[in-house]
């Protein structure tokens, strides 16, 4: 029995990792994009910006983002830094629940947050909310959240390595640095 599709929001879709969650949307068995918001792209189609998806989308467009989630059972913000947090209260507040790609709630204290990225964060209060998003972790919190923040690659990819290491004991966890560029 086929199980019903699961019809997604993309704030961010004209941008590149709207994208390329819309192709990874194409794949997925149970994932349907039903709203497409671009507001610098809005009223284009969807193949003119992203030349690759126009076979897969054919008669899609983008939005601009009103605030209204009718028919949307899910929504992903793939938006530029600083955005997500100026939407997060509203989207969560309609119950429907929402994952950020970017790193607006990766972290879960507002005075780490300001120290990393050297300003405050704008919705303090919800940060908390948010689980992060790495499923080796946190895989029970994931399947029953309603706020998920996705992990960076660069964090990913740290955290995935030197876990089982710091699990075992042969290393210490204040003892690592992690210097990474791409």
């Amino acid at each position: 029995r086929a199980r019903p599709m699961i019809r997604t929001a993309i704030l961010g879709a004209s941008g590149y990792v709207g994208g390329e969650l819309l192709r990874l949307i194409a794949a997925h068995p149970e994932l349907a994009p039903a709203r497409l918001y671009g507001e610098s792209k809005a009223g284009q189609a969807l193949g003119a910006v992203h030349p690759h998806l126009a076979a897969i989308y054919p008669d899609a467009t983008f939005e601009k983002f009103d605030g209204s989630l009718d028919g949307v059972d899910l929504v992903f913000a793939a938006l530029p830094h600083g955005h997500s947090q100026r939407l997060a209260a509203s989207i969560l507040d309609s119950g429907v629940p929402l994952v950020d790609l970017g790193a607006d709630f990766r972290l879960d204290d507002a005075a780490t947050y300001e120290r990393w990225y050297g300003h405050a964060h704008e919705a303090p209060e919800l940060l908390g909310r948010f689980v992060y998003g790495i499923p080796e972790l946190n895989r029970e919190a994931i399947k029953s959240a309603k706020a998920m923040s996705a992990a960076g690659c660069y964090a990913t990819a740290a955290i995935l390595a030197l876990k089982p290491l710091v699990d075992a004991g042969l290393v210490k966890p204040d003892s690592l640095i992690v210097d990474a560029a791409s």
